[in-house]
């Protein structure tokens, strides 16, 4: 078509087109500068809603004037503490000033879930028989109540008409329409009773249920607290003696060296030496095995004497299986306080305490979970 045009409208159109694309170009330009703000912005509010989620879920839990040693779950607390921390943060240069916060349960073996069951939810189930229970006195003697579900909350916080100053107005953007951008964030963290602890962590011996059952079941707690010595199977005397406990390499499969279990004491002593304990979950088969492991004792003692006597024991059922592997429970803290060569004595400890690095899913103990985001 353009053959026909004279020199002078043939330049004249192309003026036309270039000046086309160029207002094309920088309407791009400008709409990828809007939507990098948009992306920024979404950004702020998911440190926020993380932020906020992970203060309601670190918030969960307080203190049980009536029995010390076990902490009493707070949904007002923990909702109250989220909302309260939306305000302490900003998006696109302004405080937020609102958000929306629910509590409820996050079932444990759902990692993708995007939903809370309503706080009614029965959160766990007896270790053996699976019967629905919310502590340790809904099952029977030999069983502990193993959480199913997780105390959790959940922070949306959006950038929308009503919400923190109305939606994110555009510059550039609008030349195609577009005059704002809707943005929005959520994240959902969990806490609840001990299910797992991460290498380093937990005390290679592992106490029975109904220690810990007996203990908190007590009305108000003993002052001084129980003291409990572990007798190993091994030097029992007869059949009606009950060990409370026994050495565990914290691993499936025989070990029958103390140096592995003396190695995993040794690190927690001191984590520049000998080798962290593995890993564990509420679930995992764990090797017991008795014996004297005097080696063992003094170096639990050297861990008492340096300070550090405070350590995280896997819970097992209550009666004991010698050279065989049993099922943890859960995990309670425990305060070590001396030794001989062949038996150590110690407390469970009246405390609400969060170890770093846990997750939730064990039976009802003395110490929850550190809050954890899962979504």
């Amino acid at each position: 078509m353009t053959e026909n045009l004279s020199k002078k409208e043939r330049g004249f159109v192309v003026i036309v087109l270039a000046l086309g694309t160029l207002v094309m170009l920088f309407a791009l330009a400008g709409l990828a500068i809007d939507v990098s703000r948009a992306y920024v912005v979404k950004g702020e509010l998911q440190k926020a809603a993380d932020a906020a989620a992970l203060a309601g879920a670190g918030n969960l839990y307080m203190s049980n004037p009536s029995s010390p040693a076990t902490p009493i779950l707070s949904w007002a607390n923990a909702e109250s503490s989220a909302t309260n921390f939306i305000g302490k943060n900003t998006a696109n240069g302004r405080a937020l000033t609102d958000g929306l916060v629910e509590a409820g349960y996050w079932k444990i073996a759902s990692p993708t879930s995007n939903t809370l069951n309503p706080k009614g939810t029965v959160p766990g189930s007896c270790s053996s028989t699976g019967s629905s229970c919310t502590n340790n006195s809904d099952c029977s003697a030999s069983e502990v109540c193993i959480q199913d579900y997780a105390p959790a909350v959940k922070v949306t916080i959006r950038k929308s008409p009503g919400n923190n100053g109305g939606a994110l107005t555009t510059f550039f953007a609008r030349v195609v329409g577009w005059e704002e951008f809707q943005v929005a964030a959520g994240a959902i963290a969990v806490s609840g009773f001990v299910g797992s602890v991460p290498p380093g962590l937990a005390f290679p011996f592992a106490v029975t249920a109904c220690v810990v059952n007996d203990y908190f079941s007590q009305v108000p707690l003993p002052d001084p607290p129980t003291e409990v010595t572990d007798v190993s199977i091994y030097h029992l005397k007869n059949g009606t003696d009950v060990s409370p406990g026994q050495w565990t390499n914290l691993l499936q499969g025989r070990d029958p060296s103390a140096e592995t279990v003396k190695a995993y004491i040794e690190n927690l002593n001191d984590p520049k030496d000998g080798t962290p304990s593995p890993a564990t979950n509420a679930g995992d088969p764990v090797y017991l095995d008795p014996g004297t492991k005097a080696a063992v004792y003094r170096e639990t003692q050297q861990l008492i004497d340096s300070g550090r006597g405070l350590v995280y024991l896997p819970v097992v059922d209550c009666t004991i299986v010698p050279n065989t592997t049993m099922q943890i429970r859960g995990y309670v803290a425990f305060q070590l306080t001396s030794t001989t060569n062949s038996s150590m004595t110690g407390h469970l400890v009246s405390m609400y305490m969060i170890p770093p690095g846990t997750g939730p899913g064990g039976g009802i103990g003395n110490t929850v979970s550190a809050p954890k985001l899962v979504k």
